[in-house]
């Protein structure tokens, strides 16, 4: 009898050990759910912001098209000026090259 009870006391606190660990482990189990939740909040949030980079990338790339449509409209239009000055000058030149050519005609003509 006596061996009987020493097996009910050492499958008591083995049942009151394995409890124990049950606990624990539950425990445990619990604090992995919640990371679960937290981790999957965290892959909703990164989806999200994933999103929003594409949205902005492609906003960045129309801005960027603009800007450079942009700096050739400037860059045609800063040289349009240049081009009438050159013209101007062109003009001015041939002006003074004919009244020159002119001039030594007439004093040609007027010497023979």
């Amino acid at each position: 009898m006596a061996e009987i009870n020493e097996l009910k006391v050492k499958c008591a606190e083995r049942f009151t050990k394995l409890e124990e660990k049950i606990m624990v482990l539950e425990g445990r189990v619990i604090c992995i759910n919640d990371l679960s939740k937290q981790i999957n909040g965290l892959v909703i949030s990164i989806d999200r912001l994933s999103t929003r980079l594409e949205t902005i990338e492609k906003t960045i790339i129309k801005m960027d098209n603009r800007i450079e449509n942009l700096a050739e409209r400037i860059e045609t239009i800063e040289r349009a000026p240049i081009k009438r000055s050159e013209k101007l000058r062109l003009g001015a030149i041939g002006s003074l090259i004919g009244a020159i050519i002119g001039a030594v005609v007439g004093y040609i003509i007027n010497l023979l």
